[in-house]
């Protein structure tokens, strides 16, 4: 990543009176991580900053120091600059958020590490060959000149944590690990964050889980299965506890590419999809509204039934990747359980 790009998004913030961040809807770890980070780091150095997010953060990231700081009720109409973490396109904004940017005016910075970001910003410092965006704010930290505290270091090695899946995806680095070991030096705790990070799931969750499993479906080396509305009711769960679930399907034998379809309750159906190294799923999730992430990590919605959904879905997979099913095979009884698709 040019070193010139860094050095531009630094001047501006360097520059700014007011600074606001804000991420994506649903925000996972490492948005939530980057986010506190740099807003921290931006107030060691003499900088207003704050943090919004219109939607809830997950109970599982409670543990983050100075999360009780994040703003729910709008934006400061003082900011003259925000800052885009971890978005890889706009779509990915709570909408309510998003129209509340523009309407301000004030320019936009997006710190990304998704490839497929349409650089939506005046200042884009972006790179997909990181394993996080806690990476780049890392970076972007040094570049500051703002020594790391735990607090900050907690809050990056969390984003690093919970994105490389325990230092488990392909993006995990020689740089990520010397990263997490600066980290560590600076305060962070591996254990407590990586307790963090397999401890996120309630005992609701993996009750849910055991439902979706027991209609598991699986051919040759895709899996995939389906979250209702009726076993959230059943589960008392929400669409927070079903976080995990498709990178858990990759660790059955012979599984290379999952999905998890799950049923919202506007009546579309948000999917998520995961896959090993080499097979990337963005060209299939970029066929889809508001598709994209990363070449193993993807997600999209339709505004479809769970059926449809499911038969969508996997028919253009296999479109793609013709080695597997013939189209002859793909006859709706056999993409979703019956179990399933007689609700």
């Amino acid at each position: 990543m040019p070193n010139d790009e860094l050095s531009k998004i630094v001047q501006r913030l360097l520059l700014a009176r007011h600074i606001t961040i804000f991420t994506h809807k649903r925000p996972d770890a490492d948005a939530i991580g980057s986010s506190l980070a740099l807003a921290r780091a931006l107030r060691t150095a003499d900088l207003k900053a704050a943090v919004v997010s219109y939607d809830v953060v997950p109970s599982s990231l409670m543990f983050l120091p100075e999360v009780e700081t994040i703003e729910s009720n709008g934006i400061d109409h003082a900011t003259d600059l925000f800052v885009a973490l971890d978005i890889g396109n706009p779509t990915q904004i709570s909408p309510d958020l998003y129209e509340a940017v523009k309407s301000n005016g004030a320019p936009i910075l997006v710190v990304d590490h998704h490839g497929n970001n349409p650089k939506f910003g005046e200042e884009n410092f972006i790179d997909d060959e990181r394993s996080s965006t806690a990476e780049l704010i890392f970076s972007l930290i040094k570049e500051l000149g703002v020594t790391l505290d735990s607090e900050i270091a907690t809050c990056l090695l969390a984003g690093i944590i919970f994105d490389t899946r325990g230092f488990s995806t392909r993006d995990t680095t020689r740089k990520t690990l010397r990263d997490t070991m600066t980290l560590m030096e600076a305060g962070a705790s591996l254990f407590d964050v990586k307790r963090a990070y397999d401890g996120q799931h309630r005992a609701e969750a993996y009750r849910l889980w055991g439902r979706a499993l027991m209609a598991l479906e699986q051919d040759r080396f895709l899996a995939w299965a389906v979250i209702t509305k009726d076993m959230y009711a059943a589960s008392t769960t929400t669409h927070e506890d079903v976080t995990g679930l498709a990178a858990f399907l990759l660790t059955v034998r012979g599984v290379k590419t999952s999905f998890v379809f799950t049923e919202k309750g506007n009546g579309s159906v948000k999917v998520s999809g995961r896959a090993v190294p080499n097979i990337n799923l963005i060209p299939l999730a970029e066929t889809f509204p508001g598709g994209g992430g990363h070449e193993g990590a993807v997600g999209f919605e339709l505004d479809a039934s769970i059926s449809d959904s499911v038969e969508q879905v996997i028919s253009k997979f296999w479109s793609l990747y013709p080695e597997g099913l013939s189209s002859s095979r793909l006859r709706l009884s056999q993409l979703i359980p019956e179990s399933v698709s007689k609700r």
